[in-house]
């Protein structure tokens, strides 16, 4: 069995925080197919490779099932889970949907400070781009998308984004969107039509921007 050569890194706390602290780690591995498709998961391994007892992982199991990233095999145990070219599809259609709404909210209704926001975090991005600074181009992205949640007034759909994209990025591998020009590019026309009050142009920019992402993790994958 692969190993996720996790061991000498103990997650702190106890109880349901390490147990939150597994779920997040064991379905990071399964997203990034450290746990291939299909591959059977057993408590003992997982326990090992986490540096923890069976108990947070035997919770962390039965939480990423009822997410959908594992499955109960009768007689055999856990495994990671394996779904259809079809399933991406429709996970990827849901989340545009989400999105779409959101940003149509967004338009609506965001305030002067949100659109101050917006600007300093393009502005933070095109100075990240200049100097290669890779890893805060992702935190930038995390932070426009929560100003975007914000401006809609529905902050409480985060997770559930959160949860479509790692999914999707799950099913289709590759292309690290959120470092590329093109990317930005595409949030600035956002923050424009954002800032024009203009839902209609705000959720078609999103509708392109995340099926382009989509076809770059596909093209990344084939």
């Amino acid at each position: 069995m692969q190993d996720a050569d996790h061991g000498e890194h103990r997650p702190p706390g106890s109880g349901p925080k390490l147990q939150t602290t597994i779920t997040e780690r064991l379905r990071s591995d399964i997203v990034s197919r450290r746990y291939a498709p299909g591959q059977r998961l057993t408590e003992e391994h997982l326990a090992h490779a986490y540096g923890v007892s069976r108990v947070p992982v035997r919770g962390a199991l039965h939480h990423l099932e009822a997410e959908g990233f594992t499955r109960t095999i009768p007689y055999v145990g856990a495994a990671v889970a394996e779904l259809s070219d079809a399933e991406a599809d429709d996970l990827l259609e849901v989340k545009i949907s989400v999105v779409s709404r959101t940003v149509r909210r967004a338009a609506e209704r965001r305030t002067h400070e949100e659109l101050r926001q917006f600007e300093q975090i393009l502005g933070e991005a095109e100075a990240a781009q200049a100097e290669l600074r890779l890893e805060a181009l992702d935190e930038l992205e995390g932070r426009f998308h929560r100003v975007i949640a914000q401006a809609a007034g529905i902050t409480h759909l985060r997770q559930l984004l959160a949860l479509l994209s790692a999914k999707i990025e799950w099913m289709h591998p590759g292309g690290r969107d959120a470092r590329s020009a093109a990317c930005w590019r595409e949030h600035l026309d956002l923050f424009v039509a954002i800032g024009a009050a203009d839902p209609h142009r705000a959720s078609s920019i999103v509708d392109g921007h995340i099926r382009r992402s989509d076809e770059i993790r596909r093209s990344a994958h084939a």
